[in-house]
This record gives C-alpha cells, structure tokens and sequence, in this order.
C-alpha cells in the first residue's frame, strides 16, 4: 500500500471512529473500499444501500466482503438494499456478495426498483446536467456516489440531516420495489 493511500485509510478511520461531521471526497476503487470497510465497521443497526447491481471491483474485493461479514454478524445488525440496476445482474457474474448476504438472510432484504435517484452536477462549461446516483447510509455516516464509472463521492460520517433525507428516499422507495428471490442471484 503507497504511502497516500495509507495516509487516507488513517485519516479515514480516524473520521469514523470518532464520528466527525465533515465532508470528504473520493474516487476510485481502493477509496470506495476504505469507505465501505468505515461504515460496516462503526454502524450500529441498520445500513441501508442504494446499487447498481452489486457486480462490480469494490463489492468483490477481499476487504468489502470482510467488512460487510462483521458487520452482519453484530447482534442488531440489518441490511437493505435496492438495486437499480438489476436487469443487468448475471449468474455468470461475480455473486460472492450475495454468497455473502445470504449466509446472513434473517438479517437481509434485497429489492430492485426501476427508479433512478439524481442529483445536479455542474459540469466544467458551467451547464447544469443530472447525474443518477448510488448511496450507503448508517446511523449518521453517508457515502453517495455521484460518477458510478470512476467510483466519485462525497461522504460524511456525522451528517444527520443528510442521512435523515436519503433513507426518506430509500424508504419511500423500498415500498415499491420488487423482492429478489435468493434463486434469482445465485447459480
């Protein structure tokens, strides 16, 4: 691990652990990584999360699939999550997430939705353009992707506020969703 990514992975975890309400961006993989592993790791109850179709580098990673474990075997642990994209999941495809998640059903809900949730992003020309995005949330701490192609967001382990509005969202939607069936991602 370069000495960078070893700097942001501390100040990271030092953010969470201690719950500071301050804003902080990130890109990439690895810093989705780092992030994911913060929340799963300090969360208490439930961690609600906003997908494409949980087929891709971070939720595959060795790391997330370690976070995501302990936080699942924490008594008064739940998850949700919603996929907005699961029209292009595949059997072929990576499923250890959901190897994962199932080991830990009575602790799971998986739903899919064909809404799309936006925010506006001001381009570099200065046009205004909507963007869909993809979002974590537990107890205070938020990470919202706002680029799920180079893994861009912002995240906040002490925003209440913010927090209160995006599960307003999920919530609202997870009304609407469709239940996945564990047979529907599992070969």
């Amino acid at each position: 691990m370069d000495a960078t990514l070893k700097d942001y992975r501390e100040a990271v975890e030092f953010l969470a652990k201690n719950r500071v309400d301050n804003l902080i961006f990130n890109a990439g993989d690895e810093h989705a990584q780092i992030i994911f592993q913060n929340i799963f790791k300090n969360c208490e109850g439930k961690i609600r999360l906003l997908a494409g179709n949980l087929q891709n580098e971070v939720t595959k990673s060795a790391a997330y699939l370690d976070a995501l474990k302990g936080f699942l075997q924490r008594d008064g642990s739940k998850l949700e999550v919603m996929l907005d994209n699961f029209a292009r999941f595949s059997k072929q495809g990576e499923v250890e997430v959901f190897k994962v998640l199932l080991e830990y059903r009575d602790k799971v809900a998986i739903k899919s939705t064909d809404t799309k949730f936006y925010v506006t992003k001001v381009t570099e020309g200065g046009a205004e353009e909507k963007v869909p995005v993809h979002f974590c949330t537990g107890n205070a701490m938020y990470r919202l992707e706002i680029d799920t192609r180079t893994r861009s967001a912002r995240c906040n382990f002490n925003d209440k506020s913010f927090v209160e509005d995006l599960n307003t969202l999920f919530d609202e939607d997870t009304k609407k969703g469709r239940e996945i069936a564990w047979n529907e991602v599992l070969p």
